[in-house]
């Protein structure tokens, strides 16, 4: 992204290689005619220095696109964990991996989220918080590093 004064200095630049182009290509004149064309290469800086910062206002307050920003709707891998349920193995994104590793993990829609019944590494029937990956996609989530 060019700064303000890089965008001035390269239209004051290109309108003053338009406007002295004509100039190299006649033949000089002994007349004291300059006066005229310092003016008229002044006005020109001036009209596109002004084109330049109203073209600047149009991306003011805009949320472009930024690859350094992360994005809000993309869930991370780690948190795609297989249970077993009385189903059979089912895949759900875990509710506390998520609160652990996915700084919006609050704003999860929450008809997206469920409860399953699993047994814990002790042999314990367990109830845990998941989140439906079907349901998530349908909201516009999706895995980090897939898409």
């Amino acid at each position: 992204m060019m700064t303000p004064f890089a965008r001035l200095a390269t239209t004051v630049t290109l309108s003053l290689g338009l406007a002295l182009s004509p100039i190299s290509a006649t033949p000089a004149k002994a007349n004291g005619n300059n006066d005229a064309w310092v003016a008229a290469l002044l006005g020109l800086a001036i009209v596109g220095a002004i084109i330049d910062d109203n073209r600047g206002d149009r991306y003011r307050g805009r949320d472009l696109y930024r690859p350094d920003r992360p994005s809000r709707k993309a869930l991370p891998a780690r948190c795609l964990q297989r249970f077993e349920t009385r189903d059979g193995t089912r895949r759900y994104f875990g509710a506390r991996c998520l609160d652990r590793n996915y700084r919006f993990a609050s704003r999860l829609p929450a008809r997206c989220e469920t409860q399953i019944r699993i047994r814990n590494r002790h042999g314990d029937r367990v109830r845990r918080e998941v989140f439906n990956p079907r349901c998530l996609r349908r909201e516009g989530y999706w895995v980090a590093g897939r898409r």
